[in-house]
């Protein structure tokens, strides 16, 4: 998985060893299986939960049409109030307690449960029920979907990742590969979901 405000973190524990280490100790994939294709899941898209940050954009072939629809992106500057100049910051959606959001015009939007293709569509046909707009379009992004990796890894840290799927070799990709120290038999994936946490250990060897 991985979802987007949940902690997904790669702990990769120190060895105490010289810097003399085993290839076998370092090497990845070291039981692959050449030319011969695997099953993997179908990524079937991140649920929406509670606390979940949405960027939700209507487009529309006349643009005058879809303002009442789309928050404004506002440009702030440091140490000030909200002005014209500076950076800008897209503004989102944050998923209440109860799954809701309080979308333009439509009102409350409960949300929780849906992937963001389903909530795309659910708009639309909100859109289109109410005479509102006939030919929207619709797209859900996850504002808050990052992976913190930890451990014996060259850059340790919390990175936001575009899209909404993350594999553990892109997630240590990211924090720019474990070290020589790095045990990369004992690598565990942390997952907090529906207010359970699981921990995953997984031998990249």
């Amino acid at each position: 998985m991985f979802k987007k405000n949940l902690i997904f973190a790669v702990l990769a524990a120190v060895l105490m060893v010289s810097s003399c280490m085993a290839p076998k100790n370092i090497a990845y994939f070291q039981n692959r299986l050449v030319d011969q294709p695997e099953q993997i899941d179908k990524h079937g898209g991140i649920v929406i939960q509670p606390k979940d940050m949405l960027s939700i954009v209507v487009s529309s072939k006349n643009p005058e049409l879809v303002v009442m629809f789309n928050l404004p992106v506002v440009s702030y500057q440091a140490g000030s109030e909200i002005v014209s100049s500076g950076y800008q910051k897209l503004i989102g959606y944050v998923v209440d307690n109860e799954g809701y959001i309080d979308f333009p015009v439509l009102g409350p939007l409960k949300v929780a449960g849906f992937t963001r293709w389903e909530l795309s569509e659910l708009i639309k046909k909100r859109l289109l029920e109410n005479g509102l707009l006939t030919d929207a379009v619709v797209t859900v992004e996850f504002m808050n979907f990052k992976v913190s990796v930890i451990g014996e890894v060259n850059s340790p840290g919390t990175y936001t990742v575009e899209g909404d799927k993350v594999t553990i070799l892109q997630a240590i990709s990211l924090a720019r590969d474990l070290t020589i120290f790095g045990q990369r038999e004992n690598v565990s994936v942390i997952r907090e979901r529906n207010g359970e946490r699981t921990i995953y250990e997984v031998n990249l060897c």
